[in-house]
C-alpha cells in the first residue's frame, strides 16, 4: 500500500473518486487534507473524515455478486491508468456485458463477503426469487429443473447440486472440475 501522508495533493490526484475500505467498510475517496481523508460511502451522500492510516487502498475482492432478482460476476475491467484504486469505470459484469455500477444494492455485501448460505440460495430460487444465487464470491447455483440446481465456478459450469431425501444438498462435480473438490468444500463449511 502507498503511503501518502505528507503528499495530499499527490493522493489526492491518485484516489480521487478510488473505492478503498476504510474502518473495514467500503468507502469513495473525496479528498485529502494533510493526514486525513475524506470519503463517502456507497449510497450515501454524507462525507466523513478518518486519520489516513485507518484507509486501505490494496486490491479489493470482486466476484459474484447478488442483486435484486440478478446475479452478477463483477470484476475489474483492465485499463492504462495513472490513478490508483478500483474506479467506478472499471466494474464489468461478464455475466451482462454491461458495467456495474457500485451503488446497485449487493454490491457492499460483495465486497464484504457477506453471503447466504446453499440452503437460503436454494430456497430463494426454488421460491421463484431468483434464478441465480451465488453462496460466495466464487460459486453459485442456478435453477436446472426440480430439485436439481447446476454450479458454476467464476462464471463456468462445473457440476450440479442435488436434494437428498433429507434435504441435505449432494454436489456433484464434472469430472474436469475434480480439481475444486477441496476449495468448494471450504466454501460450504464457512457458509
Amino acid at each position: 500500500m502507498v503511503d501518502y501522508t505528507g503528499y495530499s495533493d499527490y493522493g489526492i490526484s491518485r484516489l480521487d473518486g478510488s473505492l478503498v475500505i476504510i474502518k473495514g467498510l467500503p468507502a469513495w475517496v473525496t479528498g485529502l487534507q494533510d493526514d486525513v481523508v475524506l470519503y463517502s460511502r456507497p449510497g450515501n451522500l454524507k462525507v466523513d473524515s478518518a486519520p489516513i492510516e485507518d484507509m486501505n487502498n490494496s486490491e479489493l475482492p470482486l466476484g459474484y455478486m447478488n442483486g435484486e432478482g440478478v446475479l452478477r460476476y463483477v470484476v475489474r475491467m483492465p485499463s492504462r491508468q495513472w490513478r490508483q484504486g478500483l474506479r467506478r469505470q472499471s466494474l464489468f459484469d461478464t455475466v451482462s456485458r454491461c458495467y456495474v455500477s457500485p451503488q446497485e444494492k449487493g454490491f457492499s455485501n460483495t465486497l464484504l463477503n457477506i453471503y447466504p448460505s446453499l440452503g437460503d440460495c436454494m430456497e430463494s430460487i426454488s421460491c421463484g426469487e431468483s434464478s441465480s444465487k451465488a453462496f460466495c464470491r466464487s460459486y453459485c447455483i442456478y435453477n436446472l429443473n426440480g430439485n436439481k440446481y447446476g454450479l458454476s465456478y467464476k462464471n463456468y459450469r462445473v457440476g450440479e447440486v442435488n436434494m437428498s431425501k433429507h434435504y441435505i444438498p449432494h454436489v456433484d462435480l464434472k469430472d474436469e472440475y475434480i480439481f475444486l473438490r477441496e476449495d468448494l468444500e471450504e466454501k460450504l463449511v464457512n457458509v
